[in-house]
């Protein structure tokens, strides 16, 4: 999905393709309904500041894929994901 929603070429690394497609990978976001499953808040408001903090972990943990070997290209493009 991410390399049509891109017009990229399937050589393009996964890594690379999800961040210009702006696809959060599928398993940081599985850990990431997985941590909000385990948290219940009663009110609006903490609800929403829990996801607002899960998914900025979750964000923090995207940013990481700029330290494997894959994607020099990109990540000199698109050195933050959050923008």
């Amino acid at each position: 999905m991410a390399l049509r929603t891109a017009c990229a070429y399937r050589t393009v690394s996964t890594e690379a393709i999800a961040v210009v497609a702006v696809v959060i990978l599928i398993h940081l976001l599985v850990e990431e309904r997985a941590r909000l499953n385990s948290q219940k808040g009663d009110e609006e408001g903490e609800v929403r500041e829990t996801r607002a903090r899960e998914r900025e972990k979750t964000l923090e943990a995207w940013q990481k894929w700029e330290e494997g070997s894959k994607g020099a290209w990109t990540r000199k493009l698109i050195p933050d994901v959050r923008k």
